[in-house]
């Protein structure tokens, strides 16, 4: 049975958002947010979709650099939505034009049918005949038509997917610099580079 809001005790010392995925997404969504402090408190499958996960997060409240790490974070949702936009439109062609085919191809073949079995007549039947061809041609041409689309617009978003994939990396090694620049030992892996960009990223808060 769901939890109702009122039986989950508040955490004064803890941040949380809950964030629905998909599930093929799951890894890749907790890998980035790990990079902002955030730690997955709990995975619940979706009541009604099979391929979705809500995924609970939680955080110390008292986080340094916390305002520059949500002005990232922010960044990155917008990413993320951004990939999810583009994967989306990436079939949306390909299935209308499929959809319009089918419809098409269904309504002639009736149509012809129904000339064929109730005309009586020899132009019903040449009808027909043709209402058949032209089903079959527009059932052919939405099939042709939809593995085009499909793969013209595969390239393209591909592009920009890739594009936002290496957004994403940059903002979770910016937000991975953040969180080492209070540490005592700093990371071994983070350069002078990503320091310098931590200091004016706090700088750019302080200044907001």
């Amino acid at each position: 049975m769901p939890r109702k809001p009122y039986d989950i005790a508040p955490d004064y010392e803890n941040d949380r958002i809950d964030v629905a995925v998909k599930r093929d997404k799951q890894e890749e969504f907790c890998r980035s947010y790990r990079e902002f402090g955030w730690e997955l408190a709990e995975s619940r499958p979706d009541a009604r979709y099979g391929n979705i996960v809500h995924l609970v997060f939680r955080r110390p409240h008292a986080l340094p650099n916390k305002d520059a790490l949500q002005l990232l974070q922010v960044r990155l949702e917008i990413v993320w939505n951004k990939i999810g936009g583009c994967q989306a439109a990436v079939r949306l062609r390909s299935v209308l034009s499929l959809v319009f085919g089918g419809v098409l191809f269904a309504a002639l073949l009736a149509a012809g049918i129904l000339l064929f079995v109730f005309g009586g007549a020899a132009w019903a039947y040449a009808v027909g005949g043709v209402c058949c061809g032209l089903g079959l041609v527009c059932g052919a041409g939405g099939a042709v038509l939809s593995r085009l689309f499909y793969v013209k617009d595969a390239r393209r978003y591909g592009v920009i997917i890739g594009q936002a994939h290496r957004e994403l990396e940059s903002l979770c090694r910016k937000a991975h610099a953040l969180r080492e620049e209070d540490a005592t030992q700093p990371a071994p892996s983070r350069t002078d580079g990503e320091r310098a960009e931590a200091r004016a990223l706090r700088g750019e808060e302080s200044h907001a």
